[in-house]
């Protein structure tokens, strides 16, 4: 008896809606793990909320940043949504830095939490679960790289008011924004913010850039990443290490 109640309690759990919204398929792969997290238990009318792509990395292995560096290939997600739901670009966490001379790559180990931001349709009715379905597609490397990908889908409540963010999910939230590279419409109310224009993964000073506008601080910010990169690429190209010996 006492199984069967511990049972039924499980089975209650599951069905609550912070348990649902948490219901989306978990993908294993030879070397990720991977899954879509909602921030909010449930979804209202015009309601923008945010949702992560969570990747448990296999130990010695990384996938890749939005700019991978000397070589590799950005994680990405292709959404298929609801009709009048939008999904906006990867809000990405600062990146590791990974060495193997002489190409220097940007990306993440172990665990990687990319976020993205959703806006539901103002016409949203309460009643049946909506699902968030999407592929996601990474490399994987190691000695070897490896293509991987994974279709996964989450469900969500629709109820008729905007729905409350998850407690069970908060920490995974707050760290990776503590993570985030640049200070972007994930916190919209910053204002006057001041962005160090510099290589963040090798920790080298540069000057400071002050805007008002979140966005165009953002712009700048990955301009100053894309600027380094391709800088250290010229680099190498001129020492001979991309471009080879001369036909």
């Amino acid at each position: 008896m006492r199984a069967l109640k511990a049972w039924l309690f499980s089975l209650l759990l599951s069905t609550s809606p912070a348990a649902f919204a948490l219901s989306g398929n978990t993908v294993t792969t030879d070397n990720v793990k991977a899954r879509l997290v909602s921030e909010v238990s449930a979804v209202g009318p015009g309601q923008v909320f945010w949702v992560a792509l969570e990747l448990d990395i296999r130990d010695g292995w990384h996938t890749y940043w939005r700019n991978p560096g000397d070589s590799g290939q950005a994680t990405n997600l292709k959404w298929e949504l609801p009709p009048g739901f939008t999904a906006g670009d990867i809000v990405w966490t600062t990146p590791h830095r990974f060495e193997i001379a002489p190409l220097v790559n940007y990306g993440y180990a172990k665990h990687a939490v990319h976020l993205v931001q959703i806006t539901a349709p103002k016409d949203l009715k309460a009643g049946t679960p909506t699902t968030l379905a999407a592929k996601a597609g990474w490399l994987v490397c190691s000695d070897v790289c490896i293509p991987e990908s994974a279709d996964l889908q989450l469900k969500l409540p629709q109820s008729a008011q905007a729905g409350s963010l998850d407690p069970a999910v908060s920490s995974l939230f707050t760290a990776a924004r503590s993570e985030l590279h640049a200070i972007s419409s994930v916190y919209p109310s910053k204002r006057n913010i001041s962005w160090p224009c510099s290589d963040p993964c090798a920790g080298r000073a540069g000057m400071k850039i002050s805007y008002k506008s979140t966005s165009f601080v953002t712009q700048i910010a990955q301009f100053c990443q894309d600027l380094g990169v391709r800088l250290r690429q010229h680099r190498r190209q001129r020492m001979g290490f991309l471009t080879g010996p001369p036909g």
